[in-house]
Parts: structure tokens; C-alpha cells; sequence
């Protein structure tokens, strides 16, 4: 089975859909790596927020760059804009850093839920093109 791997910029997106498809499921992929494009951020909120639906153990933000590849693997871009290799892009608002604390929290929870809603929507159409 394919890997699913989850790219934007900091790894803060692919680190919530990572985590909503790991209390959802994933069907027809063997796991979904959250990826960052950069070095994978620090912030806590991601991990916050997947924390409020029952997710204590995120999987771990991987550098794309670090990330030994594999031939079937299928990589989706988050955020902004789409990855060159990227199979998908599903466009996401980034994370705001400056922002009151709990507009943070509540656009995180925001992207969150978004995320989740349109990779249920698409992993049936790639798990049926993979290949």
C-alpha cells in the first residue's frame, strides 16, 4: 500500500490532516506522514488542537528533503501554494502566527476540521489512481 505524505511549508497543516487521518483512517494507504518543506515548526498549537478530539500522540513532522522516498508514495500539498510533485493540492489558510492567542487557536481548529472534510473527500479518488 502506498504512504501518503502530507507537504506545506512548515508542517504545521500536514501535521493536523496527519493527525485527523489518523483518528479517521486512511483507507488504502499505509500511513500519512506530515511533511514540512523547510525544517518542521515547534509550534505546540497543532498538537493542542488534534489533543482536543482525543490525538495524544501526533505523528512526527518529517523534513521532505530528509524523507527517504518511495516509488508509490503519493505526496499532497497544503497551504497556499501547490508542490510541483504534489498529486493534490487541497488550499488551506496558513497558520497566523501574529495573531491573539485564541484566534490562533480557533483558525487552527478551523484548518483542522477543513483539512479532515477534504481529504475524505479525496483519498478514495487517490487511493483509485495510484499507481
Amino acid at each position: 500500500m502506498p504512504r501518503l505524505l502530507l507537504l506545506d511549508d512548515d508542517g504545521r497543516l500536514a501535521l493536523l490532516a496527519a493527525g485527523m487521518l489518523a483518528v479517521e483512517g486512511a483507507p488504502g494507504f499505509s500511513e500519512a506522514i506530515p511533511c514540512s518543506l523547510g525544517e518542521p515548526s515547534s509550534d505546540p498549537l497543532p498538537t493542542a488542537v488534534l489533543g482536543e478530539i482525543g490525538l495524544l500522540l501526533p505523528p512526527p513532522v518529517r523534513s521532505l528533503a530528509s524523507l527517504p522516498r518511495q516509488p508509490n508514495d503519493i505526496l499532497v500539498s497544503l497551504g497556499g501554494t501547490p508542490h510541483p510533485d504534489a498529486r493534490l493540492h487541497l488550499p488551506c489558510p496558513p497558520l497566523s502566527d501574529d495573531a491573539p492567542p485564541l484566534v490562533r487557536r480557533a483558525s487552527a481548529r478551523f484548518a483542522r476540521d477543513r483539512l479532515a472534510h477534504a481529504l475524505q473527500g479525496a483519498l478514495a479518488s487517490l487511493s483509485l489512481t495510484q499507481g
